[in-house]
């Protein structure tokens, strides 16, 4: 496969390594995963487990931040030019 890309012209992108801050969040969140769901109780079936999995999932994470709007103009541009049409009222 790579040989057919890069005689289409492509050029592999390789990831950069994950930071170190990154790999921690993601090992503590699977540390936590595995203590306080996966082997916190045994489970009768998948469809347990998953239905667990859900509501954990929604304790252990925090709701989004609420929005910071910032009035009617958030999305227009701070400058916009002005129009000849303008200038002639």
């Amino acid at each position: 496969m790579a040989h057919h890309l890069r005689n289409a012209g492509h050029q592999p992108a390789l990831d950069p390594a994950l930071a170190s801050q990154t790999n921690g969040k993601v090992n503590r969140f699977h540390r936590t995963l595995l203590e306080e769901w996966a082997y916190h109780r045994p489970y009768a079936c998948d469809a347990e487990r998953q239905t667990v999995f859900g509501d954990w999932l929604d304790w252990y994470k925090p709701p989004p931040a609420p929005h910071r709007h910032r009035g009617p103009d958030a999305g227009r541009p701070r400058h916009q030019p002005v129009r000849t049409a303008q200038l002639a009222r």
